[in-house]
């Protein structure tokens, strides 16, 4: 859980930081950007903002994750499934609304964002399909939750071991999505090609280097 936390604060933050990057080098009029793109201020602005916001997210979700881990209460899951909704909505949505100023940008980028989205709805239907039913049927049970520290000591140690794909079912589709498409965005985002940076940013930085 450690690793994936980590992990997963790395991801949100690619995304978060390429979307950023992608924006900024948007930035300007088109008559002083190379093929006629350019991305209004504001754009720009709110997209670096969006991906700030994603890094945010991600922390706060991964809180509630841990929360949910150590008490068992799937309320924490709803809430970290729903923050992570939220974060690949705006991820996808910018980053396709920032990428029309790209008259030459990759298909991956669109791929890329259309998969972003499905991810947001998919988690969406995790956070009120899957977790939200449980923290129900537990709070009609009576479910006592986990103390703090009584709850690490049972993140120490299996509690219980099962190979039947019954127990699985209902995770598996998530947990087919996270390990292969969401690697996969990861390592693509770590070579995904940027728009060149408009002629006033390469003269700012010119002058900022002077």
């Amino acid at each position: 859980r450690l690793a994936a936390t980590l992990a997963e604060v790395a991801w949100a933050t690619q995304m978060g930081l390429q979307l950023r990057r992608v924006a900024n080098c948007l930035r300007g009029p088109h008559s002083l950007r190379p093929g006629g793109a350019g991305l209004r201020a504001e754009a720009a602005a709110r997209a670096e903002v969006v991906g700030s916001a994603a890094i945010v997210l991600a922390c706060i979700a991964e809180c509630c994750s841990w929360t949910n881990l150590i008490t068992e209460n799937n309320l924490f899951a709803v809430f970290e499934q729903a923050l992570w909704a939220v974060l690949f909505v705006l991820i996808g949505g910018h980053t396709l609304r920032v990428v029309q100023s790209w008259p030459q940008r990759p298909t991956s980028y669109m791929i890329f964002a259309v998969i972003v989205l499905g991810m947001g709805l998919e988690q969406a239907f995790e956070a009120f399909g899957l977790y939200l039913p449980r923290y129900l049927a537990d709070q009609a049970h009576g479910v006592r939750y986990e103390g703090f520290s009584s709850g690490l000591s049972r993140l120490a140690s299996c509690a219980n071991v099962s190979q039947d794909i019954h127990d699985w079912s209902s995770d598996a589709p998530w947990m087919t999505g996270y390990f292969s498409l969401g690697v996969w965005s990861s390592i693509w985002l770590a070579v995904a090609p940027l728009p060149p940076a408009s002629n006033v940013l390469t003269a700012q930085a010119s002058l900022s280097s002077g």
